[in-house]
This record gives C-alpha cells, sequence and structure tokens, in this order.
C-alpha cells in the first residue's frame, strides 16, 4: 500500500478546550524521566499528576495537558492507540492518575517509546546549522516512517498518528486536535 506523508497528524490535547494543566506530585520527575532506561524499567507506583487552581486549572480530558511532556491518556485514548501500536520503537505504557479540582483521582496512562527513531528526510528539512543536526523545519521520509501507524520521532516532541488513526480518535475521544505534521494549522 503506497503512503503519502500528508496522511499522518500531529495529536495534541486541545488548549482551547479549558483543560486543567497537570503537575506531577513527584519533584524529581522531568521531561527526561524515561532517557536513559531501557524497555524492562518498571514503576513501583503510579506517578501522580494534579490540577492545581490558577492561570491553567480545568478539566481533565481525555489527553491530559502536564508539565513533564509525557504522553498522559485517559483509558479510552489508551484503548484506541493501543490497537495501532506496534513493537517496533518499543511503546510501553505506565499507570498514573490525575486528580482534579474536586480532588477527585483519575485513571490515566503515560505511553513512552523506549525507541524514538530518526525520521527525518535530510534534504527537505531546514537546519539552524549547516551540521544538520538541529531542524527548525521538519520534513519527514515516509520510507523511514514505513508501516507505523503510532510514532514518536526522535526530533519531535509530539505523537503523531495515521489518518487512520485520526478518525477513530475523533469517533471515540474529546478535546484533541489535529495538524498535518507538515503543514502549519489546526485541524477540527
Amino acid at each position: 500500500m503506497q503512503r503519502n506523508i500528508n496522511e499522518f497528524y500531529h495529536m495534541m490535547p486541545d488548549d482551547k478546550a479549558k483543560i486543567g494543566a497537570s503537575y506531577c506530585q513527584d519533584k524529581s520527575v522531568h521531561f527526561d524521566f524515561f532517557r536513559n532506561k531501557d524497555f524492562d524499567f518498571k514503576l513501583d507506583n503510579p506517578l501522580i499528576f494534579k490540577i492545581e487552581q490558577g492561570k491553567f486549572s480545568g478539566s481533565i480530558s481525555d489527553y491530559q495537558i502536564e508539565n513533564c511532556g509525557f504522553f498522559l491518556f485517559s483509558p479510552r485514548l489508551r484503548k484506541v492507540i493501543d490497537n495501532y501500536l506496534t513493537s517496533i520503537d518499543l511503546p510501553k505504557w505506565y499507570n498514573a492518575i490525575v486528580i482534579d479540582l474536586e480532588n477527585k483521582e483519575h485513571e490515566y496512562y503515560i505511553l513512552n517509546f523506549f525507541n524514538r527513531p530518526d525520521l527525518l528526510d535530510y534534504e527537505r528539512s531546514t537546519f539552524i546549522n549547516k551540521e544538520k543536526t538541529h531542524p527548525i523545519k521538519q520534513r519527514f521520509d515516509i520510507g523511514k516512517i514505513g508501516e507505523r501507524l503510532v510514532f514518536s520521532p526522535k526530533s519531535s516532541t509530539t505523537i503523531m498518528i495515521h489518518d487512520s488513526v485520526r478518525k477513530q480518535v475523533k469517533k471515540e475521544c474529546t478535546n484533541i486536535y489535529f495538524y498535518g505534521i507538515e503543514k502549519p494549522g489546526r485541524l477540527v
């Protein structure tokens, strides 16, 4: 089956939907928490995130906004994404809890990819330096993407999905938006 790069999208929590920003309660956990860990890494307890009152307070969502750069998904979104994952990028789920503004606990999951490959098309991408180590305009190689339907490449902080996954997410989940991986702008 011939694929086209325009069939892939960034998937993001909808920042216009009044989703509350949730903050990890373990102050030792940062964006690099999973870095340099192998696939056998286990958490003894779920990571706990809490939505706090203030400028970024709001409700929970299927794709929860949080302060560590993780992919924090509701059980409903996990179920959809799980159907499209392949083992090639070594995906693994970790338990999490999100505490809402009423102090109610909600089950969530963190998706981590232990293999985040370089999927850039170096000829079509734009870089800040001639060594091509810092991309500022990313273009992806459809051949490197291969059969993946859900992935997060080395050069990105977002999760990317094929249009077939996007359609299923839109059908089953709320407060998520998408934009083409090589196009600016928001899709509804």
